[in-house]
């Protein structure tokens, strides 16, 4: 898909192409992650979009990644707000909240949600981020509160997977 974006961007793929490769790629994983079991209890983890963007095929990805763990994951989607966001999160209690950044006009967004997740009263949950704006805006990973994830989902699973259960072990 990322492949499928660079020809777009260079002119060499019609878009009409690239949306339907993506929205077929998208159905594919929802459904996959519909008919993987998810858990009734457990960690809880929300991933999503960061607000505003529209690119969701990499925290689709993670979602699946992670409910195939046996993480207890809410997938929110894409272009969400953060009061919204915020609100979904004090009622929900997740350990830990996953946002994907592809667009760079949104960075200020995770940078403010970063922030005000990490004034939240404990116990807070983590806050990861990352997308494909982060290797090319680098800079701004020290300035948001919170996990940067990189850009290997196998090894973000992982890290996330070994973080929740050591998360859960000091809670019991």
């Amino acid at each position: 898909m990322w492949q499928g974006g660079q020809l777009w961007s260079a002119g060499k793929l019609n878009v009409s192409v690239e949306h339907f490769a993506s929205n077929f790629f998208r159905a594919m994983l929802t459904n996959l992650f519909h008919i993987t079991p998810g858990m009734s209890s457990g960690t809880t983890a929300i991933v999503c979009c960061a607000p505003g963007e529209p690119h969701e095929l990499a925290p689709l990805m993670l979602a699946l990644f992670l409910r195939r763990k046996g993480v207890r994951v809410i997938y929110l989607g894409q272009s969400i707000e953060i009061a919204g966001l915020v609100q979904t999160i004090k009622k929900l209690s997740p350990a830990l909240v996953c946002v994907s950044l592809t667009m760079p006009a949104y960075l200020s967004s995770v940078m403010d949600l970063g922030r005000q997740l990490h004034e939240l009263p404990s116990p807070r949950p983590v806050f990861a981020f990352g997308g494909q704006v982060f290797t090319r805006y680098t800079g701004v990973i020290p300035q948001i509160p919170g996990i940067y994830l990189g850009d290997d989902l196998q090894a973000i699973t992982e890290q996330l997977y070994t973080m929740l259960n050591k998360r859960t072990d000091n809670r019991n």
